[in-house]
């Protein structure tokens, strides 16, 4: 099976202005919003996702403000990962023990 098949789908979460549309319950996606920030700089399973805009949709939903959070499906890639058999050369991370303050 090819592993990228088998790999449950990943999202990024985007707090999004909308205009024009009243949503009704927590899972509907706005026919068009406008992209203002992530929720964080990460990728959510679909099982995270769904807590995440439960929550924030439901608490947007008794508000009079335009906000919804959507999920935008994404593919994760590992640009510039090596084969197996390269010669490799890892990042060196600092003792944080030993490492001076910033």
């Amino acid at each position: 099976m090819d592993r990228l098949a088998s790999a449950q789908p990943l999202f990024r979460l985007w707090i999004a202005s909308y205009a024009n549309w009243e949503p009704q319950r927590w899972n509907e996606a706005p026919p068009e919003a406008v992209a203002l920030e992530p929720v964080a700089d990460t990728a959510y399973t679909e099982r995270e996702a769904t807590v995440f805009l439960e929550g924030f949709n439901t608490a947007m939903l008794s508000g009079d403000r335009p906000l919804w959070a959507v999920a935008v499906p994404v593919a994760l890639r590992y640009e510039g990962d090596v084969q197996a058999g390269a010669v490799v050369r890892g990042h060196v991370f600092a003792d944080q023990a030993t490492a001076s303050p910033a």
